[in-house]
């Protein structure tokens, strides 16, 4: 999990590699970055099936991966997504490997709208939301769990691993704590959003934005588009003054650009959902994956056009707010934050859904 930025705690401590150390499995390379990580860079041999990005509702499973499957000691997976690795990796629990399922440990999972489209699930239970890994809160409360679990497969020294795992935690409240300070400098009435599909409601839940609909209906990548809804979202994003349309860089954004034209002013916005690309020079660790989504969706919803036509504001909206540099000007926009439309229009909901959070998360900082 090597991070840069000046906030950042110390490094994860590294170990020197142990001849005998276990040998883990996890399906996507953000869960091999956190396994790594807890076990102090060094002390277990980490290997991710998928490529980082690779979509896991169409990637397929080579001999090579059901063979490292055989090999491991434990399996560490989201639990749903890995279509395609369901049957192997019940094969290899049958057979005795320990198999890990993060989605299985959510405290407070989400729901999805899936539509009835069958989304793989393996343990999971039907019908939560899969996208976990896009709030770093819920994902540092399973790594005790996850810890306990590579223990345990490993037979590793606990008082190693517990140390490992506070600094990984410390690095995840670090960059909580940074992006909120990211979505403080957003005005209150321009924080929401379309996607794609539905893979950024933990995200919005965390951070207090609101994804008011999507572009396919469903939490796959895999489902189709439909016409009549993508007509209704048009209005939709019209009548809430949204023209941010955020896509998955491995998606396609053929409808999504569509959406966008329809409505006139809207931007489609590319982020990353499964990892960073194998070749990105930002790395493929999951601080600086979700470091990166952040800085992209902020600064995309700090920029939004907003497409609500109102006689007094919205060309003063306009003038104030698009195109503003988000490192000189965040001060300056808040300030102008289109004060009574905004107040008016939006205001009640944000404050009556994130007003307090917001006020604990931030008030300290700000002051």
């Amino acid at each position: 999990m090597a991070a840069c930025g000046e906030s950042e705690p110390e490094p994860t401590p590294t170990a020197a590699p142990v001849a005998e150390g276990p040998t883990i499995v996890t399906t996507t390379s953000l869960w091999a970055d956190l396994v790594t990580a807890l076990t102090c860079n060094g002390l277990a041999s980490v290997k991710a099936l998928m490529p980082s990005g690779a979509d896991p509702h169409a990637y397929q499973p080579s001999l090579a991966d059901r063979a490292a499957l055989e090999t491991a000691d434990l399996v560490v997976m989201n639990g749903m997504l890995e279509d395609g690795f369901v049957p192997m990796i019940r094969s290899v629990e049958e057979e005795g490997t320990a198999v890990f399922r993060t989605i299985d440990h959510v405290e407070n999972p989400l729901l999805a709208d899936e539509h009835g489209h069958d989304h793989g699930h393996d343990h999971g239970e039907e019908g939560v939301d899969p996208h976990l890994w896009m709030d770093p809160v819920r994902v540092s409360e399973i790594l005790p769990k996850l810890t306990k679990q590579i223990i345990e497969a490993g037979r590793l020294d606990s008082a190693s691993l517990q140390a490992c795992l506070d600094q990984t935690q410390l690095l995840l409240a670090k960059l909580d704590e940074e992006i909120r300070g990211m979505v403080a400098d957003v005005p209150a009435g321009k924080r929401k959003f379309v996607a794609n599909h539905a893979s950024l409601e933990y995200f919005a839940d965390r951070y207090g934005l609101e994804m008011i609909g999507t572009v396919v209906p469903s939490t796959s990548t895999m489902a189709a588009t439909n016409p009549a809804l993508l007509e209704q979202l048009g209005d939709r994003m019209k009548a809430s003054g949204v023209s941010v349309i955020l896509v998955d860089a491995g998606e396609s954004s053929k409808d999504a650009t569509a959406l966008a034209k329809h409505i006139g002013d809207g931007q489609v916005v590319e982020i990353f959902i499964t990892g960073l690309p194998e070749n990105d020079p930002r790395g493929l660790s999951y601080v600086e994956f979700l470091r990166t989504n952040a800085r992209l969706i902020t600064a995309a919803l700090r920029a939004q056009v907003g497409t609500l036509k109102l006689d007094d504001d919205h060309g003063h909206e306009k003038d104030d707010d698009h195109g503003h540099e988000k490192d000189d000007d965040h001060g300056h926009e808040k300030d102008d934050d289109h004060g009574d439309k905004k107040d008016d229009d939006h205001g009640h909901e944000k404050d009556d859904d994130h007003g307090d959070k917001k006020d604990d998360d931030h008030g300290e900082k700000k002051g």
